[in-house]
């Protein structure tokens, strides 16, 4: 029978949960609340607003082709890969259209997230706020960067659909010359943030492909001279303790390996020898 302190701590796990849960469905209703008020009232929706005057006369242009726009200013047809042109494709029917699809996109992600991680979920939901409203043009590819921490091709897709694969040669030299690309100094922002989403969800992925990493690297990194051991103990297989199921504990085997080849405590002691000499002894003990 379950004591009275078990049936406590039992009933405090369960109110922690419930709060939990209802915290994070709250955060993600505001979260996507936001999001939606900002794309229906925002001044973004004016034609002459800088975004729209570039990023939807753009569709209505072929690929890597330069337009004069009304007040003046040349723009480039989106600087990006074929693969940017064709995710981003709803935008050649206009503004509603395109953030629908955007949103709807955004909230699937967050769904299919949810499945695997309610924390990493949330995660995404809340840095997709920026990437949904201010920054659409880099919404794909923060998504394979944050889906990259899962699937490794993600991780390959984030910057191919972001640089312009497909494009001449003269679109790369612009993209990586000219102050309204990689050389602004306004957009470094978004590159940073670009490239440290991208690494993150890296850690994570090496994290969970090869989980005995951080031992191996352990192992690697410790200081072992094979003559002070016996050959047994440097072999795979040998451990005094075994775990669970018969087999080797590899953490096992390097704490017994670190701590021979750094020994604490190790004095020398006194003993007799058959002649009634005194004599040294290498085991340990108190002089």
């Amino acid at each position: 029978m379950e004591t009275a302190s078990q049936e406590g701590l039992r009933y405090e796990v369960s109110v922690r949960s419930r709060i939990l849960k209802l915290a994070f469905f709250c955060w993600i209703i505001a979260v996507e609340t936001i999001k939606i008020l900002y794309v229906t009232t925002c001044d973004c929706r004016v034609s002459g607003q800088p975004f729209n005057a570039w990023f939807f006369p753009a569709f209505q242009h072929q690929p890597y082709t330069f337009w004069w726009t009304y007040h003046g200013i040349t723009w480039l047809a989106g600087p990006y890969s074929l693969g940017w042109w064709a995710l981003n494709s709803p935008a050649f029917f206009g503004y509603w259209t395109f953030f629908s699809f955007l949103l709807i996109a955004d909230g699937l992600a967050g769904f299919l997230l949810s499945r695997k991680s309610s924390l990493y979920a949330l995660y995404y939901l809340t840095l997709s706020l920026w990437f949904t409203t201010l920054d659409p043009v880099d919404f794909f590819p923060i998504l394979f960067a944050v889906a990259g921490r899962y699937r490794w091709y993600f991780l390959i897709a984030a910057p191919a659909v972001k640089l312009p694969i497909g494009a001449p040669g003269w679109v790369w030299a612009w993209t990586f010359t000219n102050t309204n690309s990689f050389s602004g100094p306004e957009n470094y922002g978004r590159y940073l943030i670009l490239s440290v989403v991208w690494l993150f969800s890296l850690l994570l992925y090496l994290r969970h492909r090869f989980p005995s990493l951080p031992s191996k690297m352990i192992r690697l990194h410790t200081p072992v001279d094979d003559s002070v051991l016996p050959s047994r103990m440097m072999g795979e297989s040998w451990s005094p303790v075994q775990d669970t199921h018969g087999g080797t504990s590899r953490d096992e085997r390097t704490g017994l390996v670190h701590e021979i080849r750094n020994p604490v405590n190790i004095e020398p002691t006194l003993g007799t020898n058959c002649m009634g000499a005194s004599t040294t002894s290498g085991l340990s003990g108190d002089a």
